[in-house]
């Protein structure tokens, strides 16, 4: 009898090794600092394991279903505007319009009276060059590379990203809007973002992803750091083109009575999956989680949430909320914990899931972890079901085609999470996103 030996996955071979991480760090001209940051990071991800299914974290996707060998490095070759890139900026409302393809900066720009108020909206790459007193304090401060080797690969090899800094009691009224693009083939993108709020400053940022195809993996950082009294609304739409893969870990830090507004609208791409947590550290301070998923084919979708409630008085609520279609499959498990030192914390966690066929699955692990007895409120929920045929067949009984019908419902159904986002112009970037998955796939559906 013989005993086979499992050989742990190795991700620091091929495009990913030490000397790349360095080669990196030189030809962008960065400093010292930032240079040995990254090796470090390059250390960690060689030591830590690569996940092998028996973790919580992944009890719903088998890791081995990411493709992260035989991957290559953006080559800088990028010359114009890729389509995607192209689509995605819009028009509208916005302070700010940043667009990277490839981690290559496209275009950077930035109203001039939101300027005067010292706002920087620029990639990361650049603000370490020109800001690096603003970068140096907070980089690597809220996600910590030691997070898991996903974590570690993106500190040691991200590149572009995006920085936003609003200072001081600075307002911008308008969103700033962030397009991060990938080209497609086998590539890897390690998109970084960092935004700092000083004390009673106040913006809302979108980000939106775009492009990539078959074979494509996306290891994204996000880091949010809200200082006291101000307030942040970060949305991100994911619309990642068919095969595409993305793992990404995002943090926020509140301060004493800051107030975070965060939301993803997941649509895109083979696997998404990530990390959402919130720090509630700051006496009254306030997370606001919300998120939609709109899942067909053989889409995956995964997330895990935190809301750690630190300081006292504070606050939190949560809702996502996942249509799915043909054997798309959603998985969402969170946790909601009360420290000893937050009382009287108010809470609340929801998931709620709407099954459009036989085949999609959706799973929900909502978990609450109270160390203290002085609690205002913590309550959580989860709930899975199919359409409701008494609405379906009243839509049908008015003239409109079962596709049709069934858009509208899941329009209903996902619109609430949308109601809740605050800020119309930023919210008109997810509306926009989801309506285009809506029309694609009714128009999929009429045409089979």
């Amino acid at each position: 009898m013989t005993t086979e030996t499992l050989v742990p996955r190795r991700v620091t071979t091929g495009a990913f090794t030490r000397e790349a991480a360095l080669a990196r760090s030189q030809r962008q001209g960065e400093p010292e600092w930032l240079r040995a940051q990254r090796l470090a990071a390059w250390e960690l991800a060689d030591r830590l394991p690569f996940p092998t299914g028996f973790e919580r974290a992944w009890k719903y996707l088998n890791p081995d279903r990411l493709r992260v060998e035989s991957l290559r490095l953006p080559d800088g070759a990028v010359r114009r505007w890729p389509a995607a890139v192209r689509r995605a900026v819009h028009k509208g409302e916005q302070a700010g319009v940043l667009t990277l393809a490839d981690e290559q900066l496209l275009r950077a720009e930035l109203d001039e009276a939101v300027r005067g108020q010292g706002v920087i909206f620029t990639s990361l790459s650049t603000a370490v060059r020109i800001h690096p007193d603003l970068v140096q304090p907070h980089l690597g401060s809220v996600v910590r590379p030691d997070e898991n080797v996903f974590v570690a690969l993106n500190s040691a090899f991200w590149s572009g990203g995006v920085f936003v800094y609003v200072p001081r009691e600075a307002r911008v009224t308008l969103p700033l809007h962030a397009v991060l693009a990938a080209s497609g083939g086998s590539l890897a993108l390690f998109p970084r973002v960092l935004i700092v709020l000083e004390r009673g400053a106040k913006v809302a940022v979108v980000e939106e992803t775009v492009g990539g195809a078959e074979g494509t993996f996306v290891s994204a950082v996000i880091e949010l750091v809200v200082g006291d009294e101000a307030r942040l609304h970060h949305y991100r739409a994911q619309r990642w083109q068919e095969g595409v893969q993305e793992v990404f870990f995002q943090r926020a830090r509140l301060g004493r009575h800051a107030r975070l507004v965060t939301a993803f609208a997941g649509l895109g791409g083979e696997i998404f999956k990530g990390w959402i947590e919130s720090e509630i550290r700051g006496t009254g301070a306030g997370s606001e989680m919300y998120g939609l998923v709109y899942g067909t084919g053989r889409q995956h979708f995964d997330v895990i949430t935190l809301q750690d409630h630190i300081g006292d008085h504070s606050v939190s609520d949560l809702l996502i909320k996942a249509a799915l279609r043909d054997q798309a499959q959603s998985a969402y498990y969170g946790l909601t914990r009360v420290g000893r030192t937050a009382r009287m914390a108010d809470a609340n966690q929801e998931n709620r899931n709407l099954l459009l066929s036989d085949k999609a699955k959706a799973e929900a692990d909502p978990v609450l972890e109270i160390l203290t007895s002085e609690v205002q409120r913590c309550a959580h929920g989860a709930s899975a079901g199919p359409v409701d045929l008494e609405q379906l067949f009243y839509l049908e009984s008015r003239g409109l085609p079962r596709p049709q019908a069934e858009r509208l419902l899941v329009q209903g159904f996902l619109g609430e999470v949308l109601a809740r986002l605050p800020d119309e112009a930023a919210r008109a970037i997810l509306e926009r996103a989801v309506a285009a998955k809506l029309e694609s796939e009714v128009g999929a559906i009429s045409d089979g």
